[in-house]
């Protein structure tokens, strides 16, 4: 367990906070470094490398996830017991590369010094202290080659969802700006066959079967007056020769004054506009909508029924008369009359009487 932590900032090619002192040599596992990288740093596989104050006794140190300490680029690295064996400054070499493929390009490296205190004990007990690496240790160290390829792959692993989360994203964006298009198409189609007019002030739009008002202003308000100009009473109007009239001032009154200013122009009045299938003014649904339901299919007319072909026929002969009807029955008898006398009468008025 450390018990004293270094803070450090790797900018560039310098590592700020050197200088500190890491311990005693021959000591263990009592410093630790916070390493904080800065921007040209990120990104990059991270490699330390230590040699003692002798320049010798190398150890490497991989940075890892699991040394991650709150920042995305903070990392929490014990001292190695390598670079503390002799008293003097033992060097820090900070390594960056990017790894493409199987290629491995060195992008940054950074370096400094930090002091270790001379240890107040005979050479040749602190020569049996130093102790020989244990099959352990040798299985970490290979773990420790390795982990930047680990790290790579788990670096292309995220590289690769976020490709994929991105082509998914642009597929998206892709189908609705379609769909926009589409709409915008449908829009102009309906904006140019029956644009919005403006009826008495107001803004009427089409609904697709006719025009529907929407009580908007078709124009903006009024703009300010301009200022009055200087005042003249004309008490006499004269034609001369040449044509010219001269309105002649009262007398005491001033000159004819300056034409005021022209007053400032009027805000212009909100163009309706088609969205979402609907006609908007000022960003505010009329609730009309732009184009018309379909209507109902036409009756489709039934020959014989509805209507004939050709013209009508002429007239036919006279046909044959009919048979005879039959004879009727027998009338009933008539009666006799027997020795009456016939009397004639005239209107002749000469007298007598016939027989």
């Amino acid at each position: 367990m450390e018990h004293k932590i270094i803070n450090c900032t790797v900018s560039e090619e310098y590592i700020i906070g050197a200088g500190e002192c890491i311990g005693r040599a021959g000591s263990h596992d009592e410093t630790a470094l916070l390493l904080e990288f800065r921007d040209i740093w990120c990104g990059l596989s991270k490699t330390l490398f230590w040699t003692n104050a002798d320049g010798t006794n190398g150890t490497m140190q991989i940075l890892t996830p699991d040394l991650l300490q709150g920042g995305a680029e903070t990392y929490r690295v014990p001292v190695p017991y390598g670079a503390k064996t002799r008293a003097g400054w033992a060097k820090l070499t900070i390594r960056g590369v990017m790894v493409e493929g199987e290629t491995e390009t060195v992008c940054a490296v950074a370096e400094g010094e930090f002091e270790v205190m001379q240890a107040e004990m005979p050479e040749d007990y602190r020569e049996q202290l130093d102790i020989e690496a244990t099959a352990a240790e040798q299985i970490m160290a290979g773990i420790e080659n390795i982990k930047g390829d680990i790290l790579t792959a788990v670096d292309s692993a995220k590289a690769a969802a976020d490709a994929a989360e991105r082509a998914e994203t642009a597929q998206s964006d892709a189908k609705k700006a379609a769909e926009d298009a589409s709409n915008a198409a449908e829009n102009a189609e309906s904006y140019t066959v029956n644009p919005p007019r403006p009826v008495n002030g107001v803004w009427e739009v089409w609904d697709g079967t006719k025009y529907i008002r929407t009580n908007e202003p078709s124009r903006g308000e009024d703009g300010a007056d301009g200022a009055d100009g200087a005042g003249t009473q004309i008490d006499s109007i004269t034609l001369e020769p040449d044509g010219e009239i001269n309105y002649g001032p009262e007398a005491g009154a001033g000159e004819k004054g300056e034409k005021g200013d022209k007053g400032d122009k009027g805000d212009p009045g909100d163009t309706p506009y088609i969205q979402n299938g609907y006609w908007y003014i000022s960003g505010v649904s009329t609730g009309v909508k732009a184009q018309g339901v379909d209507g109902k299919d036409g009756y489709t007319p039934i020959k014989g029924k509805d209507y004939f072909d050709g013209t009508p026929g002429k007239d036919g002969a006279v046909g044959p008369a009919g048979p005879a009807g039959a004879t009727g029955a027998a009338g009933k008898d008539g009666v006799s009359v027997v020795g009456a006398t016939l009397t004639l009468v005239s209107d002749y008025h000469g007298g007598g009487t016939n027989d």
